[in-house]
């Protein structure tokens, strides 16, 4: 699996997301890979996230830290992206 993390107190968040989805599709330009996020829970990463991926034409799969315990990907399924973008 292929994993990447960034986070930052400096940056605002939704420029942060911007640059993880630049990054996640310099990685998977076509996409390949499913692509799946993982937050902490904060209300505006899946917004920003959600945002960012429809303006991009992606299919990403947004869990909250309590969720990621139900992923389960097909046997075949590998996801070629899981960020954690723990921004407070």
């Amino acid at each position: 699996m292929d994993k990447w993390l960034v986070a930052s107190v400096a940056d605002e968040m939704g420029d942060v997301i911007y640059q993880v989805l630049e990054e996640a599709q310099r990685r998977d330009p076509q996409p390949e890979h499913p692509w799946v996020a993982l937050v902490d829970g904060n209300q505006s990463q899946w917004k920003y996230l959600r945002k960012e991926a429809q303006a991009r034409g992606i299919d990403l799969k947004v869990f909250g830290s309590v969720d990621i315990r139900r992923l389960r990907l097909q046997k075949d399924e590998k996801p070629s992206l899981l960020y954690n973008l723990r921004m407070r």
